[in-house]
């Protein structure tokens, strides 16, 4: 896996987990790949986690902004791993998986829409929802329901860690290029 560069992230996490604990699992998931930070091209999550200092930090630390999504979105895309226990808390059963392969499905419709003979082979990162400081959920917006991504471009379906004050943080990583690969209208080949 070494070498990859287009690689998105979905997270989830318990209520004030420290940054330390979201840290710590993006770094190990990232590690059983050969990757680096360096190789994240986008980051995502659930709405209800915008307000999270760790998430803030997330994004002040590492330089992405994080797109977040509805539970009503989230609760549509097909995962692997679905999960009760999270429906029951946030109103969709995955967070991290299903938030990977909808930036992913994003950025491949984007790049399918802004395909050109001189456009570049890769697939952008779509522009954020929720930037830091916004104060409209995506929820409240007009804006549709993107194509996820399926589920073979889960790189890791779920990399849990319990932080040292047991709190949990989970991550999902997916190629962002994977839909872009699909997409036959791109008129590219990949």
């Amino acid at each position: 896996m070494a070498g990859s560069r287009d690689l998105v992230l979905g997270i989830g996490c318990d209520r004030n987990t420290p940054y330390a604990t979201l840290a710590q699992v993006i770094d190990e998931a990232l590690a059983q790949l050969e990757a680096s930070w360096a190789d994240v091209r986008a980051v995502a999550s659930i709405d209800l986690k915008a307000d999270e200092v760790a998430m803030q930090e997330l994004q002040r630390q590492r330089g992405h902004t994080i797109h977040f999504y509805p539970a009503t979105w989230l609760a549509q895309v097909p995962v692997p791993n679905p999960s009760e226990t999270v429906r029951k808390y946030t109103g969709t059963p995955s967070v991290s998986e299903a938030a990977a392969l909808l930036v992913v499905g994003e950025a491949a419709q984007a790049f399918a829409h802004a395909a050109t003979d001189d456009a570049p082979a890769r697939a952008p990162v779509p522009p954020s929802h929720a930037p830091q400081e916004a104060s409209v959920p995506v929820s409240q917006r007009s804006v549709s329901l993107p194509v996820p991504a399926p589920m073979s471009a889960l790189l890791i379906e779920k990399h849990k860690l319990r932080g040292p004050d047991g709190r949990n943080a989970t991550v999902s990583v997916a190629r962002a290029d994977e839909m872009a690969r699909l997409l036959p209208e791109t008129g590219r080949h990949t």
